[in-house]
Order: structure tokens, then sequence, then C-alpha cells
């Protein structure tokens, strides 16, 4: 899937200017929710999008499982089982989704700014 200049300055504007996050249905649990510490979006003509949502600092992931989610998305776990990141191989709709509900599976808040197109 190919992207436009727009587009790809669109998204990494988005993700270094408005760090928002998901919000859950009520304050309450929205507080609970563990927010991601940052987003990389990179765009390389040859592999295509790749976007890792960060859920803990990168010098203190340790990551010992990486679970594949269908074709485009791994769901990065520690010892524990405690979310590390979200690593996201195309940014269409469906992986999107699959993301938003990966990080709720977690008790994690998935940013605002990565929302499925209807």
């Amino acid at each position: 899937m190919k992207y436009s200049r727009g587009v790809a300055l669109s998204a990494i504007g988005a993700a270094v200017l408005a760090p928002l996050t998901t919000r859950a249905e009520n304050a309450a649990q929205s507080a609970t929710l563990r927010q991601p510490v940052w987003v990389t979006i990179d765009g390389e003509p040859e592999v295509g999008s790749l976007t890792y949502v960060y859920y803990v600092p990168e010098e203190q992931a340790q990551c010992a499982r990486s679970t594949r989610v269908g074709e485009r998305m791994v769901v990065d776990t520690d010892s524990n089982g405690e979310l590390v990141g979200i690593e996201l191989l195309d940014l269409d709709a469906a992986t999107l989704r699959a993301a938003h509900h990966a990080a709720a599976m977690h008790g994690a808040a998935f940013p605002a700014y990565l929302v499925p197109v209807a």
C-alpha cells in the first residue's frame, strides 16, 4: 500500500503533536487504562508502513514473547504477560480495529489518532 507524502506527514505529525489516547466510556475506566509511552511511524517504500506503539520505555522493554495476530500485527508481552508494545505492519481499518481490541484486552488505551477509517 502506498501513502502520499501528505498522508505520511499527517501521520507523523499526529504521532508527534497529538499524543491523545482513546477515551473509555467513563472517566473511572479511562483512569485505569494503561497509556502508551510513545508511538513511532516509519514508512519504507519496499516494506510499507511500520508503526509501533510502546507501552514501556524502549530501554526498559524486555519482550519475552511476540505473538503474531493475523498477517499485519504483532503483540509483544513481557515474562509476566504485561503488554510491552503493539507492532502494526499496515494501517488499514481491520488492523487498527484489531490493535484497539488487543490493547483493550491488556487493559491499555490505544492512540486516538490511529483510528480505523469507515
